[in-house]
């Protein structure tokens, strides 16, 4: 016949007491609540019980006979004293924490010098929790003062989690203990001194910190970098949002997603169309789902420049020595005898006509970067006079005006001087912006792209600057695909 006795439990929680309540909600940290019902014997012997080895580490559980200890089986039919509410305090969930374990061990005493084993059992009957009845493994008695006890815990055995996937606080605290002698014990021999439940919890899962500051931090005409702060430890991804351009933005279909590695905190998006409005979004993700979005960004790609790929690069005007006109054209272009140079004078008049080759010496414009070089031909150019270059392509009776400036040499004043061009009429060279000036003799464009309208007039102001580059890339120049 088997003897039993059921112990309701209201767990005393001692988080307070070892300041185990401490973090912020979404660390992860894992705390242990542990509780302890210890023998509660005659007024003479109530020595409560602090560790798991109390049996052996107080002998004065031989005091707790069968009429003064709580929890003995003290009759055939295992009635013991209840516990009353008074005696446990209710377990407390801390916030933003989540239970993930749930273990009972149980400390034994018995009088016999033999091996035997316990019956244990949890539950809770409103919850539909029961373990059923588990036997302990067998332990072997250890004689203290005369009697045998033994200090057993439950163990894995103890392990309850399973019982529910969804542990509250309101199960625990309705959670009831049974212990019965098993094989080896007879009557009246068992004794429970002490009882711990522990109930491990750990941060709950959150949703990210939404990362802030989303920002362009480089911008081309088709294409845009962008950066954030990451202010989440725990994502497993980021997700880029893209609305493109004349699409609602109230209609969440409408916004493209990308997704990012976790930690990511910048991204380059390409293959944008100029001079269009985009906006962006970001929000952090993990398994519990995402962040609130980021700002959004609005981003309005620049229209990029106009201009023809046939220009007036550079030209070197001096007292004497080589002096030259430079033109930019795209590889492959043979400056053939329809390819010209005028030289305007300051009244409006042509003062001469100069070419790149003659039938046979044509040269063809060399690949010096994004599908662009230059050429040069010599011409006589005095400093500090005023004077019109016009870079041309003279078609039968149609002259085609590739690029025509103005130098206003010594004169800040100057205006534009207008040519007669044939079949065409009358057109102004605008003026260039500086005046050669202190022992500088070279004009040349700065800047990178792929046609006229990228680059800036500059004077060469490099040691060697007098001489200029002919015939190669400016410094300070570089040739680019057109996008």
């Amino acid at each position: 016949m088997n003897l039993n006795f059921t112990l309701p439990l209201r767990w005393l929680g001692l988080c307070a007491a070892l300041a185990l309540c401490a973090g912020s909600a979404g660390a992860d940290v894992v705390t242990t609540y542990a509780t302890v019902v210890p023998e509660t014997s005659a007024t003479t012997s109530a020595t409560p019980w602090a560790n798991e080895a109390h049996a052996t580490l107080a002998p004065t559980c031989d005091n707790c006979n069968t009429t003064s200890c709580q929890y003995a089986t003290n009759s055939t039919n295992g009635n013991t004293t209840p516990l009353s509410a008074t005696d446990f305090a209710n377990f407390v969930l801390p916030a933003n924490h989540r239970i993930v374990r749930v273990q009972v061990d149980v400390s034994c005493r018995h009088n016999e010098n033999t091996t035997a084993t316990v019956g244990f059992r949890a539950f809770a009957p409103n919850h539909g929790l029961d373990t059923g009845w588990r036997d302990s493994p067998s332990f072997n008695s250890i004689a203290v003062g005369g009697a045998y006890v033994c200090a057993y815990r439950l163990g894995a055995g103890g392990d309850i989690t399973a019982l529910d996937a969804n542990w509250t606080a309101a199960k625990v605290n309705n959670l009831q203990l049974q212990v019965r002698r098993q094989a080896g014990l007879t009557n009246n021999t068992l004794r429970v001194l002490a009882m711990k439940v522990v109930v491990t919890t750990e941060a709950a899962p959150s949703t990210p910190n939404t990362p802030t500051n989303l920002r362009a931090t480089a911008m081309t005409a088709t294409s845009v970098s962008l950066a954030w702060n990451d202010n989440a430890s725990n994502e497993t991804a980021h997700v880029l949002y893209q609305l493109d351009p004349g699409l609602d933005p109230g209609v969440p279909a409408n916004w493209r997603t990308f997704n990012l590695p976790a930690n990511t905190t910048t991204h380059a998006r390409t293959g944008l169309a100029a001079g269009s409005t985009y906006r962006f979004q970001v929000r952090a993700a993990n398994s519990v789902g995402f962040s609130a979005p980021s700002n959004t960004l609005v981003v309005a790609t620049p229209t990029p420049p106009t201009g023809s790929q046939f220009f007036i690069n550079e030209f070197r005007m001096t007292g004497g020595g080589t002096n030259y006109i430079e033109v930019a054209a795209p590889a492959g272009t043979v400056l053939d005898s329809s390819y010209r140079v005028l030289l305007i004078n300051g009244n409006g008049t042509l003062g001469d006509t100069r070419f790149f080759g003659g039938p046979g010496t044509y040269p063809t414009v060399q690949d010096m970067g994004g599908g662009m070089g230059v050429a040069r031909i010599n011409a006589s150019l005095v400093a500090g006079t005023r004077r019109g270059f016009a870079f041309v392509r003279v078609l039968g009776a149609q002259t085609q005006v590739l690029e025509f400036v103005t130098y206003r040499g010594g004169s800040s004043n100057a205006g534009p001087i207008t040519y007669q061009f044939p079949g065409i009429g009358g057109v102004a060279g605008p003026v260039l912006p500086h005046v050669l000036a202190g022992g500088m003799n070279t004009l040349k464009l700065v800047g990178s792209g792929c046609h006229r309208g990228y680059f800036q007039w500059m004077p060469d102001t490099t040691p060697a600057g007098d001489l200029g580059t002919p015939g190669a890339v400016n410094l300070g120049q570089s040739f680019t695909s057109c996008p």
